[in-house]
């Protein structure tokens, strides 16, 4: 998995996301909450086109989601109902 992090003050955030994997066409998000709350994921692709827009209830601590991709360099964006965002760009391979 290679990626570049988004400048992001995130010290008050109240959630934090982790890509995990990347490979066989798959990506696991892990959204770490400090409260539960509901987040909306965008997946964009290295265009700009919106591939995924989902929204994904989660309790407080550990959520895992899975997506499906294809081969590709992606922007993937997670936000809150507060408006609080974090994002990263992602590479997805298939083996």
């Amino acid at each position: 998995y290679l990626g570049v992090r988004q400048v992001n003050y995130n010290k008050n955030k109240n959630f934090e996301v982790k890509a995990i994997g990347g490979n066989n066409g798959m990506l696991t998000l892990q959204i770490n909450s400090l409260k539960p709350d509901t987040y909306r994921i965008r997946i964009y692709d290295i265009q700009g086109r919106e591939r995924k827009n989902e929204l994904v209830p989660c309790g407080a601590g550990i959520c895992i989601k899975e997506l499906r991709l294809e081969t590709g360099a992606y922007v993937y964006e997670v936000s809150n109902k507060s408006g609080e965002k974090l994002s990263q760009k992602i590479i997805i391979n298939r083996q």
